[in-house]
């Protein structure tokens, strides 16, 4: 019996998978150089994480991968635009307050970049027909930053972006007020909504056995 169990998971093995219309080959990307400082400046990176996002997307489409991560800067935020001294990072702490307009404009307009190719990255996956739907619609984005005011490195009101239904596991459109609770609350409803056997989740003052029911269909 044991030797017939073995015989059938390499007949299972061998067999060709079903056609997959979505799986295409990417076109390969051209050479973004050596030059570690250009690498490093915004119009690169964009580009840079269009070719990783495509890539990626393709590797979720093709089977290669169900769990996946996507960083579109390092966590010191190390990116200039082009001619500038300051990166991201070093202008949320150094670049002074406009008056008038009440923000950090420059700093505003990295972090829009950030939202920005956060929307290219969506929209690459919803590109992607799969089933009766998307490739979005089989998937779950959790995008967030580590930070809310980068200046002083608040951790309050971070943002949380939910994208994707998960096959149909989770509502969309919806915004949900966290009221002070820990974040590690969305991480315990992800897991419970993908079939993880846990009853709790995070350390000391994180630790939560509480669901966020609202976006569970």
């Amino acid at each position: 019996t044991s030797v017939r169990s073995i015989e059938k998971q390499l007949e299972l093995q061998l067999q060709k998978p079903a056609p997959n219309e979505a799986c295409l080959i990417p076109v390969s990307p051209k050479s973004a150089g050596s030059d570690v400082t250009s690498v490093r400046e915004l119009d690169v990176v964009i580009e840079t994480h269009k070719i990783m996002a495509k890539m990626l997307a393709m590797a979720v489409a093709c089977d290669q991968t169900k769990v996946f991560n996507m960083v579109f800067t390092d966590h010191f935020g190390n990116v200039r635009r082009k001619g500038e001294t300051y990166t991201h990072h070093l202008l949320t702490h150094e670049e002074a307050l406009d008056e008038k307009l009440g923000y950090q404009p420059l700093t505003f307009s990295m972090n829009k970049a950030c939202m920005d190719n956060l929307a290219v990255y969506i929209d690459i996956l919803s590109s992607i027909k799969e089933g009766s739907g998307t490739l979005l619609d089989n998937c779950l984005i959790y995008a967030t930053s580590e930070t809310n005011w980068a200046r002083v490195h608040t951790i309050d009101s971070i943002p949380n972006y939910l994208v994707g239904k998960a096959g149909g596991k989770v509502k969309t459109g919806l915004y949900v007020n966290g009221s002070g609770d820990p974040t590690t609350r969305i991480g315990f409803t992800l897991q419970k909504i993908m079939g993880v056997p846990i009853e709790k989740w995070g350390t000391q003052s994180l630790e939560t056995r509480k669901l966020i029911t609202d976006i569970i269909a």
